[in-house]
């Protein structure tokens, strides 16, 4: 992938993070791109539907202060590559690119090393422990891991 168009990709995650963005710790958007570059998924974090966005009190992980990159299980909102996936089609996605403007944890790596996508860009926070073994899953099932 070339890194001069990854870097407008993160920087237009970054904006949609700070537009839709529903979590009071960090703020995530993700695109999916097809084998030719082009949108067919995007997803931002947040509460599912129908449940109070973190920002509004609904997260438990908010109110804790949970370490970044600690356990999830108390986390009520939809990642913002979940939600990219969630949200585009197994088989357009086959040989494209998920991008996001954060880190992955274990679930989201989880999810992206059974997309389809054969690149995935993210931007690293040495703050969360799981980092490597994040990446080691992603890369280890065959895609290509572009640290931004």
């Amino acid at each position: 992938m070339d890194s001069e168009k990854l870097m407008r990709w993160m920087r237009m995650c970054e904006y949609g993070a700070s537009l839709f963005s529903k979590c009071g710790k960090r703020q995530y958007f993700a695109f999916v791109l097809d084998a030719h570059g082009r949108v067919i998924g995007t997803g931002y974090n947040g509460s599912p539907p129908g449940r109070p966005e973190c920002i509004d009190g609904g997260c438990p992980r908010f109110q804790q202060g949970s370490a970044p990159g600690s356990n999830y299980d108390n986390c009520v909102s939809i990642h913002a590559e979940e939600n990219a996936l969630l949200f585009s089609d197994f088989t357009a996605r086959r040989g494209g690119a998920l991008i996001v403007n954060g880190t992955p944890c274990w679930g989201c790596a989880k999810k992206v090393a059974g997309s389809g996508v054969a690149d995935f860009a993210y931007l690293p926070d040495d703050s969360y422990a799981d980092l490597g073994r994040c990446v080691d899953l992603i890369t280890s099932c065959g895609i290509r891991a572009w640290p931004l």
